[in-house]
Parts: C-alpha cells; structure tokens; sequence
C-alpha cells in the first residue's frame, strides 16, 4: 500500500504509475488540466513529434493493426455498431457519400436518357429526350 501524495488516500502499488508518488486519479486530473491550460502549445508539440516520427509510428501502428487486426476489426464494428445513430446523422449532414451513391444507383437502374435530380435526398427521375 501506498500514500497519494496530493489526495492523501491509500491505494495498492497498482494504483500508481512508477516513479510517480500521486495516485493515477490524481496524475490523469493534473495531466488533464495541463492539456486544459495550454491545449494550442501541446497541439503544436504533439504535431512537431508526428512529423519527426512519421515512419516510425506509421510502422508501429500498421505493425499493430498486423498483430491485433481481428480485434481491431471487431472493435470498429461494435464502436460504429454502439454509434451507428451518430454516424448515419453525420451522413445526412454531410450527405456527400450518399448522395453519391444515389446517383450512382438511378443511373444504373435507369436508362441513360432520364435526368436525375436529388432534392432534400430524395431523387426524381425525369424523362429525357
């Protein structure tokens, strides 16, 4: 068992990072207020890093991706699947994809002499010449 140095509680040696004499609780709060406080200046140093070690983390993350992908597949599905109202509200929002894909589809459906107009997303197809 350890003492928290700031919030004085007791917690086991789990609890604590190493060489840290506060408890996790109290390092994820003070980390989180320094973010907090100069949000532009850790952007710009998080920036400078990715940019100096663009190879080695692009290889870290695909070597990653390699080793876990069945449980990176699964967690991008349940994510989309627990967001899928989210998700589907930006589509609409943003309605590009989709738009595109309506197009795409009445003219497949269609034959090319029909003019396609998408209006509040819904399509009409008016007969050509």
């Amino acid at each position: 068992m350890k003492t928290c140095s700031q919030c004085g509680h007791d917690f086991p040696n789990t609890g604590f990072y190493e060489r840290h004499s506060c408890c996790k609780e109290c390092s994820k709060k003070e980390r989180k207020a320094r973010y907090n406080k100069d949000k532009k200046k850790v952007s710009i140093q998080r920036r400078v890093y990715y940019l100096k070690n663009q190879e080695l983390l692009r290889k870290k993350s695909n070597d990653f991706y390699h080793e876990n992908r069945l449980e990176v597949i699964t967690n991008k599905r349940k994510k989309y699947a627990d967001n899928r109202p989210k998700y589907l509200k930006l589509e609409i929002e943003h309605g590009a994809r989709k738009r595109i894909d309506k197009i795409l589809l009445a003219a497949l459906e269609s034959d090319f002499n029909t003019k396609t107009v998408i209006f509040n997303d819904k399509i009409t197809l008016f007969k050509g010449k």
